[in-house]
């Protein structure tokens, strides 16, 4: 079973959270390595999680938020893993 975000799907919650978790930090394209790379170095993951969820996922939209440790989880590895900030 395939999970979506944004149109796209994945193979499995994991790849998708990584993905709403990077778009989240490049706010598709507009925020650039830097500033990231110094978000990830100062703002713990789940405060990260939080924000998207509040941002992206509020009102009636609250019931389809992912989990937020596990999206937590996802900024986290985002943050020891960077080398997805230079492709």
């Amino acid at each position: 079973m395939s999970v979506e975000f944004a149109g796209q799907l994945f193979d499995t919650e994991a790849q998708r959270l990584r993905v709403i978790a990077q778009e989240w930090l490049t706010a598709g394209g507009l925020n650039d390595a830097a500033d990231i790379g110094r978000w990830l170095d100062t703002i713990p993951p789940a405060k990260l999680a939080q924000e998207c969820i509040d941002g992206w996922w509020s009102g009636d939209a609250a019931d389809t938020a992912p989990d937020p440790d596990d999206l937590a989880a996802a900024f986290a590895d985002l943050g020891v893993n960077r080398g997805w900030l230079t492709e």
